[in-house]
This record gives C-alpha cells, structure tokens and sequence, in this order.
C-alpha cells in the first residue's frame, strides 16, 4: 500500500518536469502534454482498481 501512495506523486513530478521542458504554445506538443495526462490517468485508475480488487478479495476469505 506505501509503494502506490509514493507511485502517483512521483509520476505527478515526472509530469510536471516534461512540461516545463516543451514550450507549451505549440500545439504538437500540447497534444503531446494531453496523452502524457490521458496514460497516467489511466495508470492511477487502474492502481486503484487493482487495490479495491484486493481488499475486496481479502473481505471475501
């Protein structure tokens, strides 16, 4: 549980980091910015999801 409550502020760094290095008035690289969020989204879903799934088969035993 200690390892995904540390995951997602790293990778919200991670994040923050690539933006600072595109210049954000470019389109491109805005899109680019816009897929970057959509997958890391997706990851932290997932993560919880997987950790609901776990506690939830744990309750079931």
């Amino acid at each position: 549980m200690k390892n995904y409550s540390g995951y997602i502020p790293g990778t919200y760094r991670n994040i923050s980091a690539v933006c600072r290095l595109l210049p954000l008035c470019q389109r491109e690289n805005f899109f680019y910015i816009l897929l970057i969020i959509y997958f890391c989204g997706v990851l932290i879903v997932n993560t919880c999801f997987h950790i609901a799934s776990l506690t939830y088969n744990n309750y079931q035993m």
